[in-house]
């Protein structure tokens, strides 16, 4: 009994070395305004010595994934643990990371391995670069020489992720439309939660370039300043099927998970110019803890906001809506560890705006309301970021799909959004949690119930 505990002890001790091992790549494309060029679609893959297949890591151009006719040789169009999106829009540095896995999530063995980088916006065949490199048992850097089409190339192999610390409180303010943002440093952190819910598991390691992410949510005096701009009814700011839904009188409501029904907006002889529930005094249903009535301030995020509606302001603003792992990692890492909630592993209902808090922080916030952003503070997360496990659950700019290896296999691109963090209307939402709207949703199930959903900026 003893020698078998030896040998289960000594295999799990070699697989976590061998888990540790991580491979990152950054690059920069190029082209002269010619072809490829701007907006092209990209794929990034591993393979083996001898040229086999291993795993995608980056598949971008969502309805001309079949311009990479060598991506698509080589794959047979497996992108299951691919970040995958739209088509790129310029030539910025980017990088992907691999964790040494095989599409089946198995570890693989040490030896030579060839990265490949293939690009085009042409009908036809796009360049391709392949870098080898070799994974063994020490960690070293390669960079690899300026090709006409890539630059900037350099390949890290670690045998561990890197033990990053969250920098120092490292809030800015870019612009007055930006607001107050937090810089979270390039690096690998845990996604997931192996003993959360199907959708959030396994957990995962994933490599981030540096990025900025809002200290607090959108308040609505952020929002007012985009609709007193013209933003709201500018359609330059909003995409093509947002345009449509903000012209249109539709109202979708909501539950998790893709349930919906539907209702006709009041005063459709004018046109939308507000998210919904953005008058100033509201009375919200909730979880039965009773619906006291209570004014809103500029100070108060702004909800009930769909999907295209934090999308317009998010361009107009000059960011972007964040991604989900973007998310994950402001609301939980601390260099070494991803906390379950914000502020540690520990359920602490007093440190968020939820409908357990029955000793409030601020200003004396009753159930079944929004609270003024950055009201909790003990509840700030390892970077600085407030209200991420409460207050209004957010809006990120992924299209839902399960995680790597996931048990229950899912994939809504095109059609369901991923929503992070907690809300007034639920208790004990941890940083791992994930659920997922239509973009014409602004939450909730009915009436009086899509006063749920907010978001934060990035860039």
């Amino acid at each position: 009994m003893k020698n078998i505990t030896l040998i289960a002890f000594a295999l799990f001790l070699f697989q976590l070395t061998l888990s540790a091992q991580f491979v990152t790549f950054k690059y920069t494309t190029i082209t002269a305004e010619g072809a490829y060029s701007p907006k092209h679609v990209l794929a990034v893959w591993i393979e083996d010595g001898k040229g086999n297949f291993i795993k995608s890591l980056k598949v971008m151009g969502v309805d001309r994934k079949k311009y990479l006719y060598t991506w698509n040789a080589k794959s047979a169009k497996n992108e299951v643990d691919a970040v995958s999106g739209a088509t790129l829009t310029s030539h910025t540095p980017a990088s992907v990371s691999w964790d040494c896995r095989d599409v089946n999530q198995k570890f693989v063995a040490d030896g030579k391995y060839t990265l490949a980088i293939e690009y085009t916006d042409q009908h036809k065949q796009g360049p391709v670069y392949r870098a080898g490199f070799t994974k063994g048992t020490k960690p070293f850097s390669l960079k690899f020489p300026d090709q006409e089409y890539f630059k900037n190339m350099v390949l890290d192999f670690s045998l561990k992720p890197k033990s990053e610390a969250p920098v120092q409180k490292n809030t800015e303010k870019i612009s007055d439309h930006l607001g107050e943002m937090i810089t979270v440093p390039e690096g690998n952190f845990i996604m997931g939660n192996d003993n959360g819910s199907w959708e959030e598991r396994p957990q995962h390691l994933v490599y981030l370039p540096t990025y900025q992410i809002g200290k607090y949510e959108a308040t609505r005096g952020e929002y007012r300043k985009f609709i007193e701009a013209g933003g709201y009814n500018d359609p330059q700011y909003w995409s093509a099927d947002g345009w449509v839904w903000k012209e249109g009188n539709v109202i979708v409501y909501a539950g998790m998970y893709g349930d919906v029904s539907y209702t006709v907006r009041k005063n459709t002889e004018t046109k939308r110019n507000a998210p919904e529930h953005w008058e100033v005094e509201q009375e919200w249903i909730g979880h039965e803890y009773g619906h006291p009535r209570f004014v809103q301030t500029d100070k108060h995020p702004v909800v009930g906001v769909t999907y295209y509606e934090a999308e317009a302001y998010c361009k107009w603003a000059g960011g972007r809506l964040p991604t989900e792992a973007e998310y994950e990692k402001a609301a939980r890492w601390t260099g070494s560890h991803s906390n379950l909630y914000p502020y540690g592993d520990t359920w602490d209902p007093e440190k968020s705006n939820n409908p357990e808090d029955h000793n409030p922080a601020g200003g004396g916030f009753e159930v079944n309301q929004s609270a003024p952003v950055g009201s909790y503070p003990a509840g700030a997360s390892p970077y600085g970021c407030m209200d991420m496990a409460g207050n209004a659950y957010e809006w990120c700019a992924d299209f839902a799909k399960s995680y790597p290896g996931s048990s229950k296999p899912f994939d809504y691109t095109g059609k369901y959004h991923v929503v992070k963090g907690g809300c007034w209307d639920d208790p004990e939402i941890s940083c791992a949690f994930r659920s997922w709207y239509l973009p014409r949703c602004s939450g909730g199930v009915g009436p009086g119930d899509s006063d749920i959903i907010g978001f934060r900026i990035a860039k």
